[in-house]
């Protein structure tokens, strides 16, 4: 993406495809935790997509949403930070898919789940409306924000809603990949339901969980992810509240 940049910058490409090359490096970069470099090339996204399109654009929209993430994982950045309706607002307004403003809702809700966690379960809750909306009450994109929605309920100890938002995640991981074998990532949902039930007292549901995870993850034996280390750790802690060490 750097050599892009360069590229298009020294033949005078147009505009709009240095803006895209800026906005996919700053992600890039913000996605390798590289936040200072990656809010320097969003600043200039920012800049010359006002320059090229005015104070109203799709892109201008993206990339304030990209600043605003920055921001939180900076802590506070000396910059002007859109408020996140207005955000939305100019991404509505120019064209945006339902897709990409649920995809935001989400963004917005990670961002905000340990600042302010009943604004994150809004947030959440507003993606899976879109999600569902788009795609039904079983559309593998809004699984993702369930089990999200799940670890903010946790966090602030609502353990009956948790249960029920990773029950709707792993409906969903049943209900697309039935015929198909099981999703690894069920058992993340899996191990996080366990989790929450242990802590409602109700220890036979949540070890039929951990049963569950255990037999989906020996499908995916030869080839450890991160959601290995995700369940590892999760079954461990359940287990040593147990008392099973």
């Amino acid at each position: 993406l750097k050599i892009s940049l360069e590229l298009y910058k020294k033949k005078d490409s147009c505009q709009e495809e240095v803006i895209c090359v800026l906005y996919d490096l700053s992600e890039s970069l913000r996605h390798t935790l590289l936040y200072k470099e990656s809010l320097d090339r969003i600043l200039e996204c920012i800049k010359l997509c006002t320059e090229t399109y005015g104070p109203s654009s799709l892109y201008l929209a993206k990339s304030h949403e990209l600043l605003y993430c920055l921001s939180l994982k900076m802590g506070d950045v000396k910059t002007c930070i859109l408020p996140l309706d207005k955000i939305l607002e100019m991404m509505q307004s120019n064209g945006a898919r339902n897709l990409e403003i649920a995809h935001s809702y989400h963004s917005f809700g990670l961002q905000e789940k340990y600042k302010d966690p009943n604004k994150a379960i809004e947030y959440f809750e507003k993606s899976i409306e879109i999600f569902t909306e788009v795609g039904g009450p079983n559309f593998l994109l809004s699984v993702y924000t369930y089990q999200r929605l799940g670890e903010t309920y946790n966090s602030i100890q609502q353990y009956e809603k948790a249960v029920q938002a990773f029950r709707r995640a792993i409906e969903i991981y049943e209900s697309e990949f039935e015929d198909s074998g099981r999703h690894i990532r069920e058992c993340r949902s899996l191990a996080s339901l366990a989790g929450s039930l242990e802590r409602l007292n109700r220890f036979a549901e949540a070890d039929e969980c951990i049963r569950k995870g255990d037999s989906i993850l020996a499908q995916y034996k030869a080839n450890p992810t991160y959601v290995h280390i995700f369940y590892w750790d999760h079954t461990a802690t359940y287990y040593m509240n147990r008392a099973q060490k």
